[in-house]
């Protein structure tokens, strides 16, 4: 999946600026009510009664992205893209263990089960790699990454990554608002 995205991104911005054509792209983390998203997954399970939430790892990260901030997301990359840059925006994350804490709580309890790493799953969601954080600028709360054959005279010296491991993690109390807000918990 994460080659797909990233073959798709490379033909997208490789075609920016033949003509009149600007393209770019945008970069999410995990959307929180998305297919696929742990929440609604948590969610589900504990409205069918299990009061037993799976874990892969008690050190897993994921960044938290709300579908009102990935439709903010596009309407800046829309406004903003110039030449085949690729938008992500600034995120807080959050342990998946404090989030699945947090919704047994919600829902009178329950335990967690750490059920180990499937093969291919990361502890952590890199957004922005290492080489690509070398081309990237913050503007205004989000990363605009350049493109991959872009001028030396846009590389900013910048090195390490862009991940859910070294951005600021939410705190329980601030998933829980979040959650409530986008109602997940009542």
């Amino acid at each position: 999946m994460g080659m797909t995205k990233a073959i798709q991104e490379r033909l997208v911005t490789s075609v920016s600026g033949e003509g009149s054509l600007r393209a770019g792209c945008v970069r999410y983390g995990n959307v929180l009510a998305s297919n696929g998203s742990v929440v609604p997954y948590f969610a589900d399970l504990l409205r069918r009664g299990e009061r037993v939430l799976p874990v892969t790892d008690e050190g897993m990260t994921r960044f938290m992205l709300t579908l009102s901030e990935s439709i903010d997301l596009v309407l800046y990359a829309a406004r903003i893209i110039e030449d085949g840059e690729i938008v992500v925006a600034d995120l807080p994350a959050f342990r998946i263990v404090d989030l699945a804490e947090v919704m047994l709580e919600a829902y009178g309890g329950g335990e967690v089960r750490v059920v180990g790493i499937r093969p291919g799953e990361k502890v952590h969601e890199a957004l922005i790699s290492n080489e690509e954080m070398r081309r990237t600028e913050k503007r205004q709360g989000y990363y605009v990454v350049r493109r991959y054959d872009c001028p030396d005279s846009h590389f900013n010296g910048v090195e390490g990554e862009y991940s859910s491991g070294t951005t600021r993690l939410l705190t329980r109390a601030e998933l829980r608002t979040i959650l409530r807000h986008e109602q997940f918990l009542s």
